[in-house]
């Protein structure tokens, strides 16, 4: 090596050297950033140590030749030319090493972050299984509380998911919990193949999205349905069912419609009353008339046969404010009532619709006294219950007995009660409709025959007038009614014994009816009262006008052509505010008490009326004072 200049191996040797310490510093910074993202890791931390101690070793060797190079360079040549060949090799070593490592470095981290890839990639796969199951879970939870009936199907009817509400009513009503054809109209018996109307092909094949109404075969319930195509698990074809239970809804709709045919009902009431009030006004005025004749006041059969018109006439205009009351047009007219009174005469009434193989039999105490309440709501409790015991017996025959007593302690949150009985020996009342029996609507009698309404009625009667109504029976031993009503200490009111007041003041009488007019103006003179009648409210306006002070009372009909009595009332009382006016109306939504008050008319007179009931309202709007004397 004496020829050869020492300077190219001496470059070599330094570049060399630099090429292993950049090399083996970017492997142990390379190592040391791959360890510190995941500090937990423990192979990542022993990789990196590993190749921090090939890089210190690198680094020795670069170290070592490279203080040969500066020992040659410091004149010592001959030890460097002792020492140069093998630390050129061992130089090369340790490049050919660090390069080879970091190599296999490379590979290794590769290797481990295909691994670790792997890893997160099942992981991620668990965990969305995981929340899979989960929202599967919470969509079973969602559907199984739904109280709608979700089933999935298939074209064979089988379940391929229902939630908790089919599996209840497939239990309920005995199904295969398997199958689910609750919704589907049963094919005949013996008969294996498909219903009807099967949805099946419409909504599988054709894609058909129906939606029906159906009652559910052995139940009482009826379903509202939307059958739907989709396509399940694999592509299958299958029935979407979600069914909703609108069995109230449909009670609800039932009694809205019987509410609608009652406010009708009502409506012709008030239609016809006031016409049927006018009629019925002539009959008890020309029957009170003809009772007043002198030959007629002994007691004869035909005094009798007139009494008995005037009873029917009076109790026909209860009818009417029975009717009246219940369509909510009248409010009922309440005082002490004898029981036993009404009692007799509603049992009179009802012998003639009663058929003979009825026998009725009546047990009353006379001594009940009295209860609070309008006779007329009495009168309907018992023709109500009455009714439905003829009813239950109509086929049979049987017994229908009422009872009337007043015992005592018999009630002592109500206090002394009066007791109304109504037994028949008919076929009984079953548990269920015993519970039922009071349910507005609610009736066991076939379409066309009954509303459901009697006992409903009956109990909200009692329960107004502070009563209690209960029921005891069994199959095949007949029913028994008991109504409770408070009693009162208050005597009836006599009035109707007492003989009418008259007098001999001056009353100006409106009326578009020619016989209302008539009677009227002859029940007032023979009361004594010198009445002018006119049938048209501006005649009576134009002759009041005339003369304000001419007349002590003005006595006018509500409906009357022109103007109702309420304007003439109106227009009068502006002439002359301490004018006596009563209101007369056999039936008008537009008046009652409390307007009639506030427009200053002393009194509202309803049709039909007697002349005792005439002569005390005549008398109380004038101040119930004694009669005028006649000028």
């Amino acid at each position: 090596m004496t020829g050869l200049p020492w300077w190219p191996v001496v470059g070599l040797d330094v570049a060399g050297s630099a090429a292993v310490l950049a090399l083996s510093g970017a492997i142990v910074a390379r190592a040391r950033s791959w360890a510190r993202s995941r500090p937990n890791d423990l192979f990542r931390h022993y990789l990196y140590l590993f190749t921090a101690v090939i890089a210190v070793f690198a680094l020795s060797r670069s170290v070592g030749h490279l203080l040969k190079q500066w020992l040659l360079l410091a004149g010592r040549e001959p030890l460097w030319r002792a020492v140069a060949p093998y630390s050129g090799a061992a130089n090369t070593c340790a490049f050919v090493a660090v390069f080879a490592f970091s190599l296999l470095f490379g590979l290794v981290r590769r290797s481990r972050l295909q691994v670790e890839q792997k890893e997160l990639a099942a992981t991620a796969a668990e965990a969305r299984a995981t929340q899979a199951a989960r929202d599967i879970e919470r969509l079973r939870a969602v559907f199984d509380g739904i109280q709608a009936f979700v089933c999935v199907s298939d074209s064979r009817h089988r379940i391929l998911y229902a939630n908790r509400a089919v599996k209840a009513l497939l239990a309920e009503t005995g199904e295969d919990p398997s199958v689910c054809r609750v919704f589907c109209n049963r094919p005949p018996p013996g008969d294996a193949g498909e219903c009807a109307d099967c949805s099946c092909e419409a909504v599988l094949v054709g894609g058909k999205t129906l939606h029906t109404e159906r009652q559910i075969p052995g139940t009482q319930r009826t379903v509202r349905m939307d059958e739907i195509p989709i396509r399940w698990v694999g592509g299958q074809r299958a029935k979407l069912t979600v069914a909703h239970d609108i069995t109230e809804a449909k009670r609800l709709e039932q009694r809205l419609a019987q509410a609608q045919r009652l406010e009708a009902l009502g409506t012709l009431a008030g239609g016809i009353a006031h016409d049927f009030n006018n009629i019925l006004a002539a009959v008890v005025g020309h029957a009170e008339l003809a009772l007043m004749e002198p030959e007629l006041r002994a007691r004869t059969r035909t005094r009798t046969h007139l009494d008995r018109i005037l009873e029917a006439s009076l109790r026909a205009g209860d009818v009417v404010r029975q009717i009246l009351a219940f369509s909510r047009h009248s409010p009922a007219e309440r005082g002490p009532v004898r029981v036993t009174a009404v009692v007799r005469e509603a049992l009179a009434l009802l012998r003639a619709s009663i058929p003979s193989t009825v026998e009725i039999r009546t047990r009353l105490d006379e001594d009940c006294g009295t209860v609070n309440a309008d006779p007329a709501e009495i009168h309907q409790v018992l023709m109500n219950l009455c009714t439905n015991a003829q009813y239950a017996m109509r086929d049979t025959g049987g017994l229908l007995e009422v009872a009337l007593d007043c015992p005592e302690g018999l009630a002592p949150d109500l206090g002394p009660v009066v007791r109304l009985t109504v037994r028949d020996t008919g076929p009984g009342i079953d548990e269920d409709a015993l519970q039922r029996v009071s349910e507005p609507y609610f009736t066991t009698k076939p379409v066309g025959e009954g509303s459901g309404l009697g006992l409903a009625v009956v109990h909200g009667i009692v329960t107004e007038l502070g009563g209690r109504i209960s029921v005891t029976s069994r199959p095949g031993q007949g029913a028994a009614f008991e109504v409770l009503l408070p009693r009162t200490s208050e005597p009836e009111d006599r009035a109707r014994s007492r003989e009418p007041t008259g007098g001999t003041e001056r009353v100006l009488l409106v009326d578009d009816e020619p016989q209302v007019l008539d009677v009227g103006r002859s029940l007032l003179a023979s009361l004594g009262y010198r009445v002018t009648a006119v049938d048209r409210c501006t005649e009576a306006l134009e002759l009041f006008r005339a003369a304000p002070d001419g007349f002590d009372l003005v006595l006018t009909d509500q409906t009357v052509p022109e103007m109702t009595g309420l304007e003439l009332a109106r227009e009068i009382l502006k002439m002359r505010p301490e004018q006596p006016v009563v209101l007369c109306t056999g039936y008008s939504d537009r008046v009652d008490e409390a307007r009639v008050r506030a427009a200053g008319i002393r009194a509202l007179l309803m049709k039909p009326f007697g002349i005792r009931v005439l002569a005390e309202t005549v008398r109380a709007a004038l101040g119930d004072g004694p009669p005028s004397e006649p000028p």
